[in-house]
């Protein structure tokens, strides 16, 4: 048994309250705690950000790749649809009669620097697309399609100054069978 031979007024207080300093102590560590797991969540809330980011790149990377293979197949469906419609000129141009004796008498009379690109039929008439250095060979292929019998027309002559060239473009009509 304690016997407390103290005066009253000089005796300890009896532990039967809560002391201020537990108070402030268990506060702290409350709003430390708090702190901390808030801070904890947001760093998840931002790893799991971060994450849908580097995802939506990857899933842009992956549709700009396949935007450029559509983009191909669409180039190489344009390419072919051309492809189609310039058979389909040539089936017109077979169609309609086109002679090939006259054709081949046309081009024979071609000589030096003059050369024919192409060749369009329309309903008898047959337009030549060419080049060449001389303006003065493409006046002599006139004079030489006219003493064959042809109606012929110069459509166009235009110099392209930087190469040094004359594009025409000549409507033949007519002729006679050799």
């Amino acid at each position: 048994m304690k016997l407390n031979l103290l005066p009253k007024s000089e005796r300890p207080a009896p532990k039967r309250g809560i002391r201020p300093s537990f108070v402030f102590v268990a506060l702290g560590i409350l709003i430390l705690g708090g702190s901390g797991g808030a801070t904890v969540m947001k760093t998840m809330e931002r790893d799991a950000m971060e994450r849908e980011v580097l995802s939506a790149r990857q899933y842009r990377i992956s549709l700009q790749a396949q935007r450029r293979v559509v983009d191909e197949l669409e180039a190489a469906i344009r390419q072919i649809d051309q492809h189609y419609e310039d058979w389909q000129g040539l089936q017109t141009q077979a169609a309609t009669g086109v002679d090939g004796r006259t054709l081949e008498s046309i081009i024979a009379k071609v000589t030096g620097s003059l050369w024919l690109e192409s060749t369009e039929t329309h309903s008898g008439t047959t337009f030549l697309n060419g080049y060449t250095r001389d303006v003065a060979l493409v006046s002599r292929y006139l004079f030489e399609l006219e003493n064959a019998g042809f109606q012929v027309m110069l459509d166009s002559l235009t110099s392209q100054r930087p190469i040094g060239l004359y594009t025409f473009r000549i409507r033949v009509e007519g002729g006679r069978q050799q």
